[in-house]
């Protein structure tokens, strides 16, 4: 099934930021150090290369995540960072962007079936009617050529 563009990259998104999240906050337990934000944030050139796409296709992703809290941006005085915010581990754990990709895919396949199927029953019906015009025109062509050539046969046997 295809999914958006859009739709996967917010998915890694989240994943990137969850790891380092994680990551950060399992080396914390084990050292016994807190956790900030600005030890767990990504800065966003890095994750634009961790993810392979370009700053302005990062900001086209991002605002849907920071409405729902999912991420945060912050300037933490070496430029804007991104970090993993309140739901972003639930949504992440349940595909959300996954499966809005996929309920809009089908519904534009939906929408394209629904449209196309009406068309193509109307041009198979168009068809099948015209081929049946055809053939019973040629059907009647051939028996009035069939009584003609009786005539001429009868006609020809009298002689």
């Amino acid at each position: 099934m295809f999914i958006r563009r859009k739709y996967r990259l917010r998915h890694k998104l989240l994943r990137i930021i969850l790891d380092k999240h994680d990551e950060i906050v399992g080396k914390s337990n084990f050292h016994k150090t807190t956790v900030n934000a600005e030890n767990i944030a990504i800065p966003l050139p890095v994750l634009c290369v961790k993810m392979a796409i370009s700053i302005e296709e990062l900001k086209t992703i991002t605002p849907p995540l920071i409405m729902a809290e999912e991420i945060k941006l912050e300037d933490f005085g070496k430029g804007i960072a991104v970090f993993a915010w309140i739901n972003s581990q639930s949504v992440y754990d349940d595909e959300k962007y996954l499966e809005i990709g996929k309920k809009k895919f089908n519904d534009d396949i939906y929408d394209i079936t629904k449209w196309t199927l009406p068309f193509i029953a109307v041009l198979f019906a168009a068809f099948t009617t015209l081929t049946n015009l055809s053939l019973h025109k040629d059907i009647d062509y051939t028996k009035q050529e069939i009584k003609v050539l009786k005539k001429e046969l009868d006609s020809l046997k009298e002689l």
